[in-house]
């Protein structure tokens, strides 16, 4: 059996693609842009904290300094350079990193945190958020 990182590994072009093809997934990027329009203000830090393939955190990026996006997916890291690259935001900066294990975020300090669709396959999520 895999875990849910290898899980969505597996699923990244489908996951990815189902913004533009999902009626759910619409449902979702429309909720969240109106929240992070909301929140975000041009001189923010944000972090997306299971970015997955980068949608929201171009989104918050779009509205912020500078957004922080980390996947334990390197395949959905992939995808989310590649999305960046595509929308052409300069200011977000993706990485490989499980939330539960992130020292790799060196203490720094956000404005702002984003977490969609990942606490659900966690064990332990109340650890994860300390």
């Amino acid at each position: 059996m895999t875990d849910a990182i290898d899980w969505h590994s597996q699923i990244a072009h489908q996951f990815d693609c189902g913004y533009n093809t999902s009626r759910t997934f619409k449902e979702r990027y429309s909720v969240w842009s109106r929240l992070i329009s909301n929140f975000a203000t041009p001189d923010s830090v944000v972090l997306d904290a299971g970015c997955g393939p980068g949608i929201l955190s171009i989104v918050a990026a779009q509205h912020s300094a500078n957004v922080v996006g980390f996947d334990g997916s390197p395949e959905m890291i992939k995808r989310a350079e590649q999305n960046r690259a595509r929308s052409k935001v300069k200011n977000v900066h993706f990485r490989v990193g499980r939330m539960e294990k992130a020292e790799f975020l060196n203490n720094e300090k956000f404005d702002l945190i984003l977490c969609s669709s990942v606490l659900e396959y966690m064990d332990d999520w109340e650890s994860a958020i300390s």
